[in-house]
């Protein structure tokens, strides 16, 4: 369910219109007296408005990843984990030379060098994509890699609970998004997109804590059955790029840096959703078919007159 109040509202209108393209989405545009009706655990004042779409879900992370992984591997594939890249030669054929971190000897791990060979190679490197492009490739990419936190907010209410559905309030790009109690029982998942630079590797180091207190207001007013303060907080990396896709929050880029060798990164919060998609894109660059989709605004040349080629 999308919130808004004042000109977030605009953005509502635009959800609505899109969802109404599609006739198996069953949605509705409520206001704030049947926003309380439907879900007293949230609290908005008479300005604002939603918009519900009723036959939404939640994707679970790790049983999406554990069936394409399974998958993968019904089909030949091979999972190779603990392996750091450390430099790819375009070939053909490409080949992939790393180390894996076999076991640990007094504290400290113990590597051994190992290369691969394949007729193609998709790098997805997450966070990692900035140092991996200027390390192997040479590419100064105009890329930030950020943290959030992640909050789990404890129901204090138990006879009202928290929220049952998933929603996103559109204030500010939406600013903050929650989840019904899922993956911790009687916490419901609230946060607030409020990002912060950090090196992946050291995420949970920051010289200067963030501050709670808008999510924690927020919190106080419109969900009075979660207690004020969250009981659980985790950490999660974004990728961030100031471009002219930034609006649609659809920050793909696929490329051919070589015959044979496929970059993709940035997608800022969307990439679990449509990776599906980025894969079929990705599959058949790698394969020398047609894309079906039109990648070019999405391609690493966008960003010629900014980075060192």
């Amino acid at each position: 369910m999308y919130v808004a109040n004042g000109k977030s509202k605009k953005d509502l209108s635009r959800i609505a219109t899109n969802l109404s393209k599609y006739p198996q989405v069953n949605y509705k545009i409520i206001n704030s007296k049947e926003i309380a009706q439907n879900f007293p655990q949230m609290k908005y004042g008479k300005e604002y408005d939603a918009c519900w779409e009723k036959n939404a879900g939640v994707l679970f992370a790790e049983k999406c990843l554990s069936t394409v992984q399974k998958r993968f591997k019904e089909l030949g594939g091979t999972l190779i984990d603990g392996f750091e890249v450390m430099h790819i030669h375009a070939g053909p054929p490409a080949v992939v030379q790393g180390a894996k971190m076999r076991n640990w000897v007094k504290n400290k791990p113990e590597r051994k060098d190992e290369s691969y060979s394949a007729k193609a190679v998709i790098i997805c490197a997450g966070p990692w994509t900035g140092p991996l492009a200027k390390n192997i490739f040479g590419l100064s990419l105009p890329l930030s890699p950020k943290r959030i936190e992640v909050m789990y907010w404890q129901v204090k209410d138990k006879q009202m609970g928290g929220p049952p559905i998933v929603f996103i309030d559109l204030m500010n790009d939406g600013e903050y998004y929650g989840l019904p109690s899922l993956e911790y029982p009687g916490m419901v998942k609230l946060c607030c997109n409020n990002q912060h630079s950090a090196d992946p590797n050291t995420r949970d180091t920051l010289q200067q804590k963030p501050s709670h207190k808008g999510i924690i207001d927020y919190v106080k007013k419109h969900f009075p059955s979660l207690e004020p303060r969250p009981a659980i907080i985790e950490t999660c990396m974004y990728t961030a790029i100031l471009d002219t896709f930034k609006e649609y929050n659809f920050e793909e880029y696929t490329s051919n840096l070589s015959t044979k060798i496929l970059f993709r990164g940035l997608n800022d919060g969307t990439g679990f959703k449509i990776s599906p998609v980025v894969a079929h894109i990705l599959g058949n660059m790698a394969e020398g078919k047609p894309t079906v989709h039109n990648i070019q605004p999405f391609a690493l040349s966008r960003f010629q007159s900014r980075s060192k080629l």
